[in-house]
This record gives C-alpha cells, sequence and structure tokens, in this order.
C-alpha cells in the first residue's frame, strides 16, 4: 500500500511539473559553447547552431561539440542560413575604398559560391526570411536584401529599429526580433509594418547574436543563453504566400491552383484558404474580400 501511495504520488508530481508554462522572457536554458572563442553572431540550420567565431572562421556547433568550421577570409559581421546554404556578411577596407560584401557558402565543403557588394552602411548581423536577407544598418534602419537569383542584391529600407544600438536581428514567420545591448532588451516587432509588439530582458548585459530554433529564442555574448518567448502570428484570411498582405501575388497563387486537389501538379495547399481539399471560387473569394489588409 505505501509502495502504491509513493508511485502515485510520484506521478503527480511528474505532472505537475510538466504542465508548469514559462512565462514570456524566462530563461530556460544556457550553455557555453566547445572551443575557446566568442560566440557574437549566430544563426540555426534546424540541427546545429553557426556562428562567426574569431576573425575569419565560421563554426557550427551543438551543446558540446564542434561539427565544422571553415574560414571566409575576412572580418564576419553577420551569418544566415536560408534552408541550404550559409550567408555571411563581411566587411573590408581598401586605402581607396569601405564595403561590406554578402557572400553564399556551401555548407558541407565550405567553398564560397557567389559574393555581391554592398555600401559600407550595410555593416550588420544577418537573419533569413522569404528569400531575403534582413539586417540593421548603420543609421539603425531595417533593410532586406533579396538573394533570388533574379533581383539578387537588391535592397530596400523598411523602417526604423527600435532601442538606442540595435545590433542582432532574427525573423519567424511574422515576427522580427532584435537585440539591443545598449538597453539590454530584445525586441519583438511585427515584421510587415516594424510596429513594437513587446520586449523582452536580455539575459546577459552585451545581448547580440539571435537565433531561433523553433522553441527558444537563443541569444549569443560568448555564453548561449535560450528564452520562452511569445510568438505572435497576425491571421490574415487570403494571405497565401504569408507576407502580411493580401495583394495581386496572393490572387496570382490561387489562380495558379484553381481547381486542384491534392495530387495534382499544380495543388498548392497555401491556397486552401478554407481547407476544403479543393482550390475554388470560395478561395478567390476570400483573396477578394481581403485584397489589399495586410498585418
Amino acid at each position: 500500500m505505501k509502495k502504491a501511495g509513493f508511485v502515485m504520488a510520484l506521478v503527480i508530481c511528474i505532472i505537475l511539473l510538466y504542465n508548469v508554462q514559462a512565462d514570456p522572457g524566462d530563461l530556460i536554458d544556457s550553455f557555453d559553447p566547445p572551443g575557446n572563442w566568442p560566440v557574437n553572431e549566430i544563426t540555426f540550420d534546424g540541427q546545429y547552431f553557426w556562428d562567426t567565431g574569431w576573425a575569419s572562421l565560421i563554426h557550427q556547433f551543438s551543446r558540446d561539440q564542434i561539427i565544422s568550421n571553415f574560414t571566409t577570409g575576412g572580418d564576419v559581421r553577420g551569418v544566415a542560413y536560408d534552408g541550404k546554404y550559409i550567408w555571411i556578411g563581411r566587411e573590408y577596407s581598401t586605402p581607396e575604398t569601405h564595403g561590406f560584401l554578402i557572400l553564399k557558402y556551401n555548407i558541407t565543403t565550405g567553398k564560397m559560391l557567389l559574393y555581391f557588394e554592398l555600401p559600407s552602411i550595410f555593416v550588420s548581423t544577418l537573419a533569413y526570411s522569404d528569400s531575403y536577407l534582413w539586417g540593421i544598418a548603420r543609421s539603425k534602419e531595417v533593410y532586406r536584401v533579396s538573394i533570388d537569383p533574379i533581383n539578387i542584391g537588391s535592397y530596400k529600407f523598411l523602417y526604423n529599429a527600435p532601442g538606442l544600438g540595435p545590433t542582432g536581428i532574427e525573423l519567424y514567420e511574422n515576427t522580427i526580433f532584435i537585440s539591443d545591448p545598449g538597453q539590454d532588451l530584445i525586441f519583438q516587432l511585427n515584421k510587415a509594418n516594424g510596429d513594437v509588439i513587446g520586449f523582452y530582458n536580455a539575459p546577459s548585459s552585451n545581448a547580440r547574436g539571435l537565433a531561433y530554433d523553433g522553441n527558444l529564442l537563443w541569444i549569443a555574448d560568448g555564453t548561449m543563453y535560450g528564452i520562452d518567448i511569445l510568438v505572435e502570428e497576425p491571421e490574415l484570411p487570403g494571405d497565401v504566400n504569408n507576407d502580411c498582405k493580401v495583394d495581386i501575388f496572393d490572387l496570382a497563387a490561387v489562380g495558379l491552383a484553381y481547381g486542384s486537389v491534392p495530387g495534382d501538379s499544380n495543388w498548392n495547399p497555401n491556397a486552401d484558404l478554407n481547407n476544403d481539399g479543393k482550390i475554388n471560387i470560395f478561395d478567390l473569394a476570400t483573396v477578394g474580400l481581403n485584397y489589399g489588409k495586410t498585418c
């Protein structure tokens, strides 16, 4: 009887512990990366972290081992992962000029595949979302640079970043996170318009690089800190391509998939806006009724 009572009490304790919910901003995890280098700028490839390491080195690492590394031949200022390749930002100076390079690397071989140049104002960390690299310019403006082969290198300034010295940037769905070491804060913004949704106290006094692993937002300042966040994903009916606005591209996406069902070559599940298993007039109507709206 005593043993049964003990087991029951243990089960109840486990259930209670399992159901304890962290509050947004709570420090959930932390670790010191393997190796003796200062981790500052980071990205996450779905399994491992990458960071800029010392000077020209790029490291791929887990919490207990270095997986791989390669050299880039220059002073790295940012790193981002697009689902297949690593992109880095690299500042350079000569007696005649000063600029910023964006370089694309094969993550297996460490081979540089291509590069393009931007004005020196773009020196910043990097993040990836929807065929664009995002960053923060010296002027504290958030910008995005196309890495689509057709428009590669074209850029656009979007809005001012909050904070005294915005440094790190990360994106997830419709949300942007920006670190500000000057105030020890992590700002959370609406990706579409730059409105501040909220902010978190940084777990360290020099929070810089940011990376979201699907569960925690990781902050780097030598040590890696993982905090709980509240990801707000604004719902916008008719936004097929999830860019926080309903426009001609959403209409075209539904048009291209019109009449299709799962298994068809032109089937697009994102265009099935009412989730009825077919793309029809009702999906077109959803786009039409919400045309021109933004998050």
